[in-house]
């Protein structure tokens, strides 16, 4: 709900935004991450996966192809790590309030657990915090600001 509640947020006063298919991409962006979590070769993408699943969802709540077709581009183009870049105003503003979560107090913290699971490094706000992998290869992620909409937000890159 911090996701959605951010593109809330974000669209208030914005014109022509249409906040059906905001909120329910906003609801619906990760419904793919178990299955991107569960797959240990790492080629699993959940946006991809989470715009297929959420197909009979949208259906059978009444809408139309068209819309359907607009939350799942907002879905797949959510994540940083793929060249699926946001096009629609909905889509842009979903990225933004991912992106936002991420360097919240909880993404932030979510973002320790991955590197202490994965022996990861993390660059966050000028600081390097790097872990020897078991194979000793040292990972690092990178911050990067971006500007959709006017407002700052962060993409995190693993390097």
């Amino acid at each position: 709900m911090r996701v959605y509640n951010l593109c809330v947020k974000l669209a208030e006063g914005l014109p022509d935004v249409d906040f059906e298919v905001l909120e329910f991409a906003a609801l619906l962006h990760d419904i793919g991450g178990q299955k991107e979590i569960q797959d240990k070769t790492g080629k699993t993408d959940h946006a991809l996966v989470g715009a297929e699943m959420a197909a009979p969802i949208l259906k059978e709540f009444g809408f139309s192809a068209e819309k359907i077709n607009n939350i799942q581009d907002c879905i797949i183009s959510h994540r940083y790590k793929t060249e699926n870049q946001p096009e629609t105003i909905e889509a842009k503003i979903l990225f933004d309030a991912d992106k936002l979560d991420a360097i919240g107090a909880i993404g932030v913290a979510r973002a320790f657990v991955w590197v202490g699971n994965n022996k990861a490094g993390y660059y966050f706000g000028g600081c390097i915090f790097c872990f020897n992998s078991n194979n000793n290869n040292i990972f690092f992620f990178r911050i990067v600001f971006k500007d959709f909409l006017g407002k700052r937000k962060l993409v995190i890159k693993l390097e």
